[in-house]
């Protein structure tokens, strides 16, 4: 008995937080794994269908995740892969309060007949005031960058400068202040959370304050200390956005309502303008919305205008993803939350494209508090094969021969002390996915000496040619033709005495080889290479060596040490077999090769 009360009263202790927390919505629809952390709980738990929503409920979700919840209102949220939000306050007594600290999001909240906002939105950058509307909202970390788009009705926005612990924090009381520039800035006081709500209602009467209507987009950056001027979207892409099953706050077989956005017009002139004086800007009509950076991207001065939807349609500046909507940039660039345009390679033609774009999209005027060094970017097998590239090679390996077949009864096995290798390369700027690749390498071997064999400390050299082609970002095939000199078998006899001993052949040899990343992060990158050796017909004096076949492996590890140079570490292994015919004798003599290889490659 004492047992079991002992029970009851921990489970009562246990779940007195969530019973003092007041239930305002429940989970509709989950995707993959999301985690919410409610009121008074230590550690996280894992978001069911049906589960509820407290108060003070922070919402966490994982890259390709996504829960959409519904409030008693009716209103509903979707929060999108990689986002975190917390729902501050729910609707009661005025408007609810919801947090967005990363990621995207968009809700659908139902009209009424009132003018009231029934709930605020905010990032660290903005604050938006939602009456009945469907709208998708964006914030990016990393530059602190936020973006809102506006499919049905209205929503105001305005710029809003929110520390990380402001948002993250509950129960905690703030004040709001303005700079010197009538920026409004949140800071922690003793007022209650209700005075969190009328200040934020002030900062959304105030003349700083934009409407964001149907199709259009509106921006808060760190740049500027208003919000940018509304602008209507590329039809195509917001068409799509409204459409796709990303982020549409719907159970799983509900359906969207039918808007006409494709017949959406902007109104004003769409050109676009920045007044320096007054922090006002306004982007071209027409662009595309990156909800990952939260930035918008203009047309460029090359796009035409299309009188239908008053705006420009954008060319060359990237497309949009059909299924999500998304924004995909020009390839051989990425869009980095923090630089604008960047190219994965140093070509001059990339490097003036991502110059331009930014010119486009005002990098220097919306991220100018942004300074941040370029990140090293790991290009993947189709764009290196773009730039040319000059590496050197060192390798220390051990080389093994097996000898068989001997006509004269000697079959043995022998090994080297030691090999070391030098080898050039040069891997020519390619063209339509094709590189041209040169060799040169020279080769020390160190053969035992013993009583069968003669042989002593010897060099080696090859060269070779060939090309390389990507078969797919992290796959691809190359074929070299090389003249190898090598070490095989021989019987000579000299002033007729006969010796054993090794001979230098050179011998033209194909590679067939398939080149592959099976792991990689934005510097490092696990490879592994595989391939086929043919050794093609050879004579020398009145010994014969026949065609024949090996292969040749590799397995190691790449680092970026800049943006321009590589460092590896492999081990190889090579080996190949050579069947040797003569007047005085007939053998077979197997090679192989084995060790490690330290390679330098610089990218220009």
């Amino acid at each position: 008995m004492i047992v079991r009360c002992l029970f009851l009263l921990i489970l009562c202790l246990s779940i007195l937080p969530t019973i003092n927390a007041s239930e305002v919505a429940k989970v509709i629809r989950v995707r993959g794994y999301a985690s919410q952390l409610s009121p008074g709980a230590k550690e996280a738990r894992v978001v069911l269908l049906g589960q509820k929503i407290f108060e003070d409920t922070s919402v966490l979700t994982k890259p390709k995740s996504l829960v959409v919840i519904e409030f008693n209102d009716g209103a509903r949220m979707t929060i999108g892969p990689d986002s975190k939000l917390v729902v501050t306050k729910a609707r009661g007594e005025g408007p609810g309060l919801v947090s967005l600290l990363k990621g995207k999001m968009r809700s659908t909240v139902k009209p009424d007949n009132t003018k009231e906002d029934k709930y605020f939105i905010r990032t660290r950058t903005a604050a938006m005031g939602v009456r009945g509307t469907d709208f998708q909202t964006s914030f990016n970390p990393e530059n602190r960058s936020t973006s809102l788009v506006t499919f049905k009705g209205q929503v105001m926005m305005a710029r809003l400068d929110t520390p990380q612990q402001e948002l993250e924090a509950t129960q905690e009381n703030i004040n709001v202040t303005r700079d010197e520039n009538n920026r409004a800035s949140v800071e922690q006081s003793e007022n209650t959370r209700g005075t969190r709500i009328q200040e934020l209602k002030k900062i959304l009467a105030s003349k700083d304050v934009v409407s964001v209507s149907n199709g259009q987009y509106a921006g808060a950056v760190t740049g500027l200390s208003k919000p940018t001027q509304p602008v209507v979207i590329s039809p195509v892409q917001l068409n799509l956005l409204y459409k796709s099953d990303e982020l549409a706050p719907k159970r799983e077989s509900e359906k969207l309502d039918d808007l006409a956005l494709k017949e959406v017009k902007h109104v004003g002139n769409p050109e676009g303008y920045y007044d320096a004086r007054q922090e006002k800007f306004a982007p071209r009509a027409g662009g595309f919305v990156d909800l990952d950076s939260a930035l918008y991207i203009p047309p460029n001065e090359n796009s035409e205008l299309d009188p239908r939807s008053n705006t420009y349609t954008p060319k060359n500046m990237g497309f949009i993803d059909k299924s999500t909507g998304d924004y995909v940039a020009p390839k051989g660039l990425i869009l980095d939350p923090k630089l604008g345009f960047v190219p994965k390679t140093n070509s001059s033609e990339l490097l003036a494209q991502a110059g331009a774009l930014n010119r486009t999209i005002a990098k220097d005027v919306l991220l100018k508090d942004i300074n941040e060094v370029a990140p090293v970017i790991r290009p993947n097998k189709r764009e290196r094969i773009e730039r040319a590239n000059v590496w050197f090679a060192f390798g220390a390996s051990a080389e093994q021969h097996s000898v068989s077949n001997n006509s004269a009864g000697l079959n043995f096995d022998q090994d080297s002390q030691s090999v070391n290798d030098f080898e050039l390369g040069y891997d020519h700027p390619g063209k339509d996915n094709w590189q041209a690749l040169t060799r040169i390498s020279l080769r020390s071997v160190d053969l035992e000496n013993n009583q069968l064999v003669n042989a002593g400390s010897k060099s080696l050299w090859s060269v070779g040619a060939g090309a390389r082609t990507a078969l797919s970002p992290r796959l691809g095939f190359s074929s070299l033709l090389s003249l190898d000199q090598i070490f095989i078998y021989n019987r000579v006899t000299n002033n007729n005495v006969t010796s054993n001993e090794w001979s230098r052949f050179t011998i033209p040899t194909l590679e067939f080889v398939l080149e592959s990343e099976f792991f990689r992060t934005n510097r490092f990158a696990m490879i592994a290479d595989g391939g086929l050796l043919i050794n093609l017909p050879k004579s020398r004096n009145d010994v014969e060596v026949k065609a024949g076949a090996g292969f040749l492996g590799r397995i190691g590890a790449e680092y970026w040490l800049g943006s321009q140079s590589t460092l590896s570490l492999s081990y190889m292994i090579r080996a190949q077999s050579f069947e040797l015919e003569s007047t005085r004798f007939t053998a077979q003599d197997d090679v192989s090769r084995s060790g490690l290889n330290l390679k330098l490659q610089y990218f220009y």
